[in-house]
């Protein structure tokens, strides 16, 4: 029996390889629970690429902000599904780039809703 996508994902993060469990934490097909998985491994590569995956949701990147590596809260940051709601959080961060980073997307945030409250 061949195995889904999914049940392929959940192997790869569980794998003894770096590479293959940041390939599995980076796909496009990782839902909320399996990237919950990764944001808990114990190699940052993997925590940074599940941080920066599309799919992440709010809940996760709230968690993702609170990693002791910077490159997986600045990945939180940039990433597309990030919300006005996460940056309190991300603009009192311990290090500079984070909180600019969040910063500059603040500024992008009040542009996309200005942008598009003029619409109406």
């Amino acid at each position: 029996m061949e195995q889904t996508i999914i049940e392929k994902l959940y192997k790869d993060l569980h794998d003894k390889s770096v590479f293959v469990r940041a390939n599995a934490a980076g796909n496009e097909n990782c839902n909320e629970e399996l990237l919950k998985i990764a944001l808990k491994d114990v190699d940052e590569e993997i925590r940074r690429e599940a941080a920066s995956n599309e799919n992440c949701t709010e809940r996760l990147l709230k968690i993702a902000l609170k990693d002791v590596d910077g490159f997986v809260r600045y990945n939180a940051v940039k990433n597309k599904n990030f919300t006005e709601k996460l940056l309190k959080i991300a603009l009192k961060d311990e290090d500079e780039e984070i909180r600019a980073a969040a910063y500059k997307k603040k500024i992008k945030l009040n542009i996309e809703y200005f942008v598009n409250g003029c619409k109406d």
